[in-house]
């Protein structure tokens, strides 16, 4: 992310974290279409076709339970990252601009709940309100 300074405008400033955010996004939405892509349906059909011993046959699905949840691990860790990416885009204004930067610097943002990001951002807005 190209480095901020103060003196820069704030509409530039918003350009640029509509622009990180959306690539941002767009690699999360590339992340979650590999992993479902790399996950192959077809184990778990074959599995139940093959003549195998009862114990293979329970290891095989146990590897593929773990495989799967695994797999649902991951997309749940991607679809909170892109929860929160959303609320700072949907959030995004001239007021809390900056402090929309610097969640996004070293993904700060991650460290809040979509809840307590939300409301950091209104409440930078509201306050600027305020003294509008």
């Amino acid at each position: 992310m190209k480095y901020f300074t103060p003196t820069d405008q704030e509409s530039v400033l918003k350009e640029h974290i509509y622009s990180f955010i959306d690539s941002k996004l767009q690699f999360i939405d590339y992340q979650i279409n590999t992993i479902v892509k790399s996950f192959d349906v077809d184990d778990s059909t074959s599995i139940l076709h093959q003549q195998q011993k009862k114990e293979e046959e329970e290891n095989q699905h146990f590897i593929f339970s773990l495989r799967y949840e695994k797999m649902l691990k991951s997309i749940e860790g991607y679809t909170k990252m892109k929860a929160k990416l959303l609320i700072i885009r949907t959030k995004l204004n001239k007021y809390n601009a900056e402090r929309s930067f610097d969640l996004l610097t070293d993904n700060k943002y991650m460290y809040y709940s979509e809840k307590l990001l939300s409301n950091i951002l209104n409440k930078i807005t509201d306050d600027q309100g305020e003294l509008a």
